[in-house]
């Protein structure tokens, strides 16, 4: 799979407080996002839904959470988002995501890996999923 083209845009409205019009319209969708810092351009995650809920899954890396951490949080004004493989198919949206990671390298994607193997995507690991 080649590498998608990536458009970059921020996730904030004109009002601070909202997520941007597009995030908003993500709502039943599914597909891949990758997320970077806005000032120096570092990649720092990439994610997906294959669900169609592509909207949850992206906003709560900008939620604040008390206690328990669920994930990765980050500064909705300080990074920019793109978005890849919208409505593919499942497989599709996996493989998007785990040509990305192995590519970019983001750093929250493979900070606690120990080797680079263990980013490999097997789509035989999913077989039983589709």
């Amino acid at each position: 799979m080649t590498r998608p083209r990536l458009a970059w845009r921020s996730v904030v409205d004109d009002d601070p407080l909202r997520f941007a019009p597009w995030v908003r319209a993500l709502q039943g969708r599914s597909g891949a996002s990758a997320i970077r810092d806005a000032g120096d351009k570092e990649i720092l995650y990439v994610g997906e839904s294959h669900t169609g809920r592509l909207r949850g899954t992206l906003t709560r890396h900008f939620q604040a959470w008390t206690g328990y951490q669920a994930g990765t949080l980050y500064s909705r004004h300080a990074v920019e988002v793109a978005l890849f493989a919208l409505n593919a198919p499942p497989r599709e949206v996996i493989e998007a995501q785990a040509t990305l990671i192995r590519e970019l390298a983001p750093r929250d994607n493979v900070h606690h890996q120990r080797r680079e193997s263990d980013a490999d995507f097997d789509p035989s690991e999913f077989a039983d999923v589709w």
